[in-house]
C-alpha cells in the first residue's frame, strides 16, 4: 500500500503501513480502548534482524499521531474498530 491509504482495523488486527525489503518496515496493531476516553495502538518496527514493538496510549480526541517514518490521521475510534489514514513523511 502506498501513501495516504485508509485502513480499518478491528481489535488485534495488524496493518503494514510501510512495507520494507531494503528499508525499515512499520506495522500498526489496534489494541483497543482502556476506557471511554483512551485507546491504544502497538507500533511494530523492524529492519533486518532488528525489531521492536511498543504500546502507545492516546486520548480519544487526539486525531493526529506521529509514528516512525509517517503520520496517522485518526478518522474514527470505537471499542471494536480503528479507522485511520497513514501518510509517509
Amino acid at each position: 500500500m502506498g501513501e495516504n491509504d485508509e485502513y480499518r482495523l478491528r481489535v488485534s488486527q495488524t496493518a503494514k503501513v510501510r512495507p520494507g525489503v531494503f528499508r525499515s518496515q512499520v506495522s500498526v496493531v489496534y489494541a483497543g480502548m482502556l476506557n471511554d476516553n483512551t485507546y491504544s495502538i502497538v507500533v511494530l518496527w523492524s529492519l533486518g534482524h532488528n525489531s521492536l514493538a511498543y504500546n502507545l496510549f492516546f486520548p480519544r480526541h487526539q486525531k493526529e499521531l506521529e509514528i516512525p517514518k509517517g503520520k496517522m490521521e485518526i478518522l474514527s475510534v470505537t471499542q471494536d474498530e480503528l479507522r485511520f489514514k497513514h501518510y509517509t513523511i
